[in-house]
């Protein structure tokens, strides 16, 4: 091993520091603004520090565009918007775009090729690596607002979750095609998006989450079925944690459990290979020393 090759601690604190409209640090933590001083990339691809303690910057992508850091992500080509999410699966990154304004409009999720960071073996060919974006998924409802996104474990969907953030007060964002999706309260939902070829990502299955929508979800594969957990609320009668199945080969999305804890604590079973166990009360004995709350596999 060279002097100057990367060990596996490094690399790992690599991938956790593509972050923060898109930030990479070889140290790990929050990007805040723009990355730190010093020589990236293509001459000309500088940048100034801003609010960087304690990292050493590496790259930067402001998802100006697609297209590589130095094409299309400097900090003079910007998103106009926030993002609320960032997920790491291999070679790409999955960011989940909060809002979208002009000129940058209609964006709900950008995927970006991180490989020449994750896969960097030298200081030499790190200094050298750049993000590139590969594609941006549309919102399809001004209305909501992108909160979680979330890959499979095989890397061929992300679920994206969605709340309507947007409509509730009032500021529903621009879309290049306004008659293809309305702004209703009800814009809070799940996607299960098919990207096996993150450069044209589809939309292939939708559930819809009444109310505020689902602000957090994660995904198992649960022999051989796909269900999504997702976290919808935060108060009244409709929070709770909901199970959702999808279906890879129509692209149903359809509810089979779900736990709230403003209807007595737990909902009736849904599915008959998913049982949701009841909460743990204080002083009660319990059977077995299953943990509260806990979703299990029943009988097939």
């Amino acid at each position: 091993m060279s002097d100057d090759s990367i060990d596996d601690a490094t690399r790992r604190a690599i991938l956790k520091g593509v972050a923060g409209t898109l930030g990479v640090s070889a140290v790990g933590g929050l990007a805040t603004a723009h990355p730190g001083a010093g020589d990236h990339g293509p001459e000309g691809h500088d940048h100034p520090a801003e609010d960087a303690t304690g990292v050493d910057w590496r790259g930067y992508h402001s998802l100006g565009g697609v297209g590589s850091e130095s094409v299309s992500g400097r900090p003079d080509d910007p998103h106009y918007g926030g993002i609320s999410e960032l997920k790491v699966h291999d070679d790409l990154a999955y960011v989940g775009i909060l809002s979208s304004r002009d000129p940058t409009i209609d964006r709900g999720m950008a995927i970006l090729d991180v490989s020449a960071y994750t896969r960097a073996e030298s200081e030499a060919e790190l200094e050298r690596a750049e993000m590139t974006v590969l594609s941006f998924l549309p919102n399809e409802n001004g209305g909501a607002s992108v909160m979680d996104v979330r890959p499979s474990a095989d890397g061929n969907y992300v679920f994206v979750s969605k709340q309507a953030i947007a409509v509730l007060y009032g500021d529903e964002e621009v879309r290049t095609e306004p008659d293809s999706a309305g702004t209703s309260p009800e814009a809070g939902s799940i996607q299960a998006v098919d990207v096996r070829d993150p450069g044209d990502p589809e939309v292939v299955g939708r559930w819809s989450a009444y109310g505020l929508g689902v602000h957090n979800a994660d995904h198992l594969r649960i022999g051989g079925t796909d269900y999504v957990f997702a976290v919808k609320g935060p108060i009244g009668v409709n929070a709770g944690i909901y199970v959702v199945r999808f279906d890879r080969t129509t692209g149903s999305m359809s509810l089979v459990n779900y736990w709230s804890n403003e209807k007595n604590h737990a909902a009736p079973v849904r599915d008959a290979r998913l049982r949701l166990l009841p909460p743990r009360h204080p002083g009660r004995a319990r059977p077995t020393d299953r943990r509260p709350g806990r979703v299990r596999r029943g009988p097939e």
